[in-house]
């Protein structure tokens, strides 16, 4: 298998992702992962932008560390994790539709200033994404 970019970047962030137990996850060890998995960690890994990979039916996430701030105190654990339990406070009304349009359409979607609130410090925070 080839090395991509996010295996060999120094970066504090590559090397956390490294450091997870992928093993332990629903989508299983690197060595495992699809040539466009590896592909998509470069792509944001690169990406200043919050960014983030929610990949095959359990939604496992891989993000950058643009989306560390973002992510608040539920990284470091929300990375490997899914969303459907790390953001029980808004998936169904607001991520459950999306995803579900991206599933069955094949569609991509853009939102901006959505209002969210999430607990991210403790508390239940106001966030626009």
């Amino acid at each position: 298998m080839p090395t991509f970019g996010w295996q060999s970047n120094e970066s504090p962030h590559a090397q956390f992702i490294r450091s997870r137990d992928w093993g332990a996850t629903a989508i299983g060890p690197p060595e495992t992962w699809p040539h466009q998995l590896h592909q998509m960690i470069d792509l944001i890994m690169l990406d200043p932008t919050p960014s983030a990979i929610m990949w095959g039916d359990s939604l496992t996430m891989i993000y950058n560390d643009g989306f560390v701030e973002f992510a608040g105190e539920k990284h470091p654990k929300l990375m490997g994790g899914t969303p459907m339990v790390s953001y029980a406070e808004v998936w169904e009304p607001q991520f459950a539709p999306i995803i579900k349009l991206g599933r069955e359409k094949g569609l991509a979607t853009r939102h901006k200033d959505v209002p969210l609130f999430l607990k991210r410090h403790g508390y239940n925070e106001y966030v626009s994404l």
